[in-house]
């Protein structure tokens, strides 16, 4: 099936149909969690893996340190619990399989994500302050500040962390299918008048806007 999206209403319309038709929304009850869930997840990994396509590539060591990180934060999400009901995490001991080479090299990026891009736990043991001294005077000079910076080994680091996510894709490409399996009982039993009551799906995007004022 394709779809496209209406650029003025952002309504999602299916293509080249015999019927008239219409995409609504299924509602976010629990009962489609999983689902939401593992959606959200899908996005994020193959986000992750093409920040990582690209960054295997790109020779700036800025941009590729940024699209590293990018890709680190998207990864380790998966396996994050929401707050407020959101989406459910990935569990990786079942993800990987008892795999110990997968499940270390997992560990090893979601303790990246938390010390050193999500918080500063590292960057504040990088930073130092210290003293110049003139030895001979016996004075110091000036107090001097320096930071650490500390370089990753991009060519082995970059395509490990392709392989999980796309491990990590295959298996939620099946959940989605299970999902839906599951959910398509409950709605043969739906009356189709109260599917039809469901709103259309809509992916117009507002701009988000920040309020940057001081008063």
């Amino acid at each position: 099936m394709n779809y496209i999206v209406d650029k003025e209403s952002g309504i999602l319309k299916a293509e080249n149909l015999c019927f008239n038709s219409k995409c609504v929304e299924v509602p976010r009850e629990d009962k489609f969690r999983g689902l939401y869930s593992h959606i959200l997840i899908k996005i994020d990994l193959e986000n992750a893996i093409t920040y990582l396509e690209r960054a295997i590539v790109e020779d700036d060591y800025s941009i590729k340190d940024g699209l590293f990180r990018i890709a680190v934060i998207s990864y380790a999400k998966c396996f994050s619990a929401s707050k407020r009901g959101g989406r459910s995490p990935l569990n990786a001991e079942k993800i990987y399989k008892g795999n110990k080479e997968d499940i270390y090299h997992h560990k090893c990026f979601v303790e990246m994500r938390n010390k050193y891009f999500a918080h500063d736990e590292k960057d504040f043991k990088d930073a130092m302050v210290g003293l110049l001294l003139n030895v001979d005077s016996r004075e110091y000079v000036e107090i001097i500040d320096v930071a650490l910076r500390g370089e990753f080994a991009f060519e082995a680091t970059l395509k490990i962390l392709r392989v999980l996510c796309e491990k990590n894709l295959d298996e939620v490409e099946i959940m989605i299918k299970n999902d839906k399996e599951g959910l398509r009982a409950y709605f043969d039993e739906k009356n189709f008048c109260d599917l039809e009551k469901y709103p259309e799906i809509n992916l117009k995007m507002e701009p988000v806007k920040m309020d940057i004022s001081s008063d």
